[in-house]
């Protein structure tokens, strides 16, 4: 199920981002708790994203939106915390400015869910979607611990590179 794969790159992506930014700031010269900071930001620009979603109706097969809202904010974040961005300015309006996708996709993936299933599978089709999403978070800490060593940008964008990859793989016809 479409629904289902995306679940686990997009648990995979938020996973990257809440494990990955403290590091990731540290290595900047930030305080590592920014990250709560840059977190509020992000949730309130999600819920701006979501609005704007939910006020429209957008063209294409909502698989494929789901996929390509989850491809542009795997996208927008590895840009966040290049090294030669050392503005934490610049890092923070980037992290935030991904929170517009987030709601987005997370609302397309479930209309996926509910347009594959019938609605007396809707129950436990949402319990598998959580339990996908809950294992790409779990993937995440996994992956960014073995990269940490590497650098954190690149236990920060390496991962996210894949699940753009990813995601843009879902928008291709089927």
């Amino acid at each position: 199920m479409p629904s289902l794969a995306l679940g686990v790159v997009g648990g995979f992506a938020g996973g990257v981002l809440d494990t990955a930014v403290p590091p990731a700031l540290d290595a900047v010269g930030s305080a590592a708790s920014l990250a709560g900071v840059l977190f509020t930001g992000y949730s309130v620009t999600s819920l701006l994203g979501g609005l704007v979603y939910g006020l429209r109706r957008w063209p294409g097969r909502i698989h494929r939106q789901a996929a390509i809202w989850l491809a542009m904010l795997c996208a927008v974040l590895p840009a966040a915390l290049v090294p030669s961005l050392p503005v934490i300015a610049v890092i923070a309006v980037i992290a935030v400015a991904a929170g517009l996708f987030a709601a987005p996709q997370i609302t397309a993936r479930a209309l996926t869910l509910q347009r594959d299933l019938p609605e007396s599978a809707w129950s436990a089709g949402f319990s598998s979607l959580y339990a996908a999403n809950g294992a790409g978070y779990g993937l995440a800490g996994f992956v960014v611990a073995a990269m940490l060593p590497l650098g954190a940008h690149i236990a920060f964008a390496v991962p996210l590179l894949l699940c753009l990859f990813t995601a843009l793989l879902a928008t291709l016809p089927s």
